[in-house]
């Protein structure tokens, strides 16, 4: 069994711990430790019945040999600045894609990425490092999805799009095939995207509308 701890002890977290317990009771593999957080009035309580280890230092100090590690925080920023405070560790990153996923030997799934139940995958898809990618999600083939990104419930996704880093798709938008969505970029619940969308803003509405210029908070 590998060793796995969840940095994130947040109402997410709880999701993503369950999604490595479903992948146990198909396969066991992950021997489940506890959480990490930085919010330290956590550490030392229990969270979906696992403790709360402690913060980064964590691992340095006490984590076992080969400790796998997965952020288990919703928004693309936040995990993107807590990967790269993580990789200065050398830690070793965990992919979870829960059991009942349909997908192909043409897809691949990049490192720390998480992919929720009833997810379906078509042809040579190829999804980034540290994605969310949340329960019942279809994405179309040669669609590649940008690292950091969280693609929400319900979304479907045609062909050959290009999600770019740190997209965020609310709980059942579409997106037509052939288009990209920019860096950064956040497309709201129930958006019917027709166009390609730019980094850094929102778009909601069917079809979808930009009504946000938002500030780059990846660079």
């Amino acid at each position: 069994m590998k060793p796995l701890v969840l940095f994130g002890a947040t109402h997410f977290g709880e999701v993503c711990a369950q999604l490595f317990r479903d992948m146990n009771d198909s396969e066991p593999q992950w021997d489940i430790l506890g959480f990490l957080d930085d919010d330290q009035r956590k550490w030392n309580s229990t969270h979906l019945e696992l403790p709360v280890l402690g913060g980064i230092d964590w691992l340095k100090e006490s984590a076992p040999a080969e400790t796998h590690v997965v952020i288990s925080i919703g928004r693309p920023p936040y995990r993107r600045q807590v990967a790269g405070r993580l990789d200065e560790f050398g830690v070793t990153w965990a992919t979870g894609i829960h059991p009942s996923v349909i997908t192909s030997p043409s897809t691949s799934f990049g490192d720390g990425s998480l992919v929720m139940a009833g997810c379906l995958f078509a042809n040579r898809v190829v999804v980034g490092n540290h994605v969310v990618i949340n329960p019942g999600a279809i994405i179309g083939h040669h669609t590649r999805v940008g690292d950091f990104s969280t693609i929400n419930a319900g979304v479907k996704i045609a062909g050959d799009v290009e999600l770019g880093v740190g997209t965020y798709v609310g709980i059942g938008a579409a997106i037509s095939d052939k288009l990209t969505v920019g860096k950064g970029a956040i497309i709201g619940g129930g958006t019917m995207v027709i166009e390609s969308v730019d980094s850094f803003v929102t778009a909601v509405g069917v079809p979808a509308k930009v009504i946000k210029q938002r500030e780059n908070d990846f660079d």
